[in-house]
């Protein structure tokens, strides 16, 4: 369960956030049934609701303490060159401005 990650750019109803909730629920059934539940009680479906209200509520908590969601990998990436480049720059005395065309 810990390696799920969601789209968190598109809808929890897309193909790949429908898929990663689904594994988050299953995941849950699978670990805590008999234990924090009845199995009579509560359905897979209930629990992807009860994922997808949980999840919901921390895009939301996330989009007001920020300005976007920025989880991809790639974007972090980039984000973290663009960093070293500007401290490189400063380093050895050129505005990062010239670096880029600007």
């Amino acid at each position: 369960m810990g390696s799920v990650r969601m789209d968190w750019a598109v809808p929890f109803s897309s193909t790949w956030n429908k898929a990663a909730i689904h594994a988050l629920a299953q995941g849950f059934w699978d670990r805590y049934k008999g234990k924090a539940f009845d199995e009579s009680e509560i359905t897979i479906d209930k629990i992807i609701a009860l994922c997808v209200c949980k999840l919901e509520c921390t895009r939301k908590e996330y989009a007001s303490k920020s300005d976007a969601m920025d989880t991809d990998e790639r974007a972090l990436v980039k984000k973290s060159r663009e960093a070293a480049d500007r401290r490189y720059s400063r380093k050895i005395g050129v505005r990062s401005s010239f670096l880029v065309g600007g």
